[in-house]
């Protein structure tokens, strides 16, 4: 996948790498690419065998419109969490909506008067995988508290998805839109760094 570097944002081919996405520059012929970026009006170029799922870049016309290999449309230059949700989409069996980091974040989280610490192993805009070093009772959802570096305290509700010993499979609850915005901060820079 590839398209020319004034098309992706700032570190977006760094962070997709990353997150596993290899792109390839088009003078490549891979010989079965997963998918492909195209800029809008250049998709009729591609042969007529390529069955692969297509990104459009830059806006949709209407023949590019009735494509059936096309799975979205973002803008110039696209941002990190719009293609990754439509890569995830179109390539993924069990696909994420946001990106996903890994994390060594301490934590504390509370529920029926316990106050467990632990850590954050990975962190996304959406929840998290905390572990814990005692077993909290109950079953519902749980309060959390852990710190973004240069970003402050993240306190919020937290519903567990899925357990594996002290291990939880977290997603916010009522996340206030400040904490959202500097997850998703923390996790684009920690993507997208050197």
């Amino acid at each position: 996948m590839r398209v020319p570097s004034r098309d992706l944002a700032e570190g977006v081919e760094t962070a997709l790498g990353r997150l596993g996405y290899e792109l390839l520059p088009a003078r490549i012929r891979a010989e079965a690419p997963d998918a492909r970026f195209v800029a809008a009006g250049r998709l009729s170029r591609l042969p007529a065998a390529a069955i692969e799922p297509v990104v459009l870049f830059g806006g949709m016309r209407s023949k590019d419109a009735e494509d059936p290999r096309v799975v979205g449309v973002t803008g110039r230059p696209a941002g990190l969490h719009e293609l990754y949700e439509l890569l995830q989409g179109a390539l993924e069996q069990t696909p994420r909506i946001v990106p996903r980091v890994s994390a060594s974040l301490p934590a504390r989280s509370f529920r029926e008067g316990v106050d467990a610490p632990g850590a954050i192993l990975s962190l996304s805009e959406r929840g998290c995988l905390l572990r814990s070093t005692v077993v909290l009772p109950g079953d519902g959802a749980l309060k959390l508290q852990f710190a973004l570096p240069d970003r402050g305290l993240i306190d919020t509700w937290a519903e567990p998805c899925n357990k594996a010993g002290r291990e939880l499979g977290l997603v916010f609850d009522g996340l206030p839109d400040a904490s959202r915005f500097a997850i998703a901060d923390y996790v684009t820079a920690s993507l997208t760094s050197a």
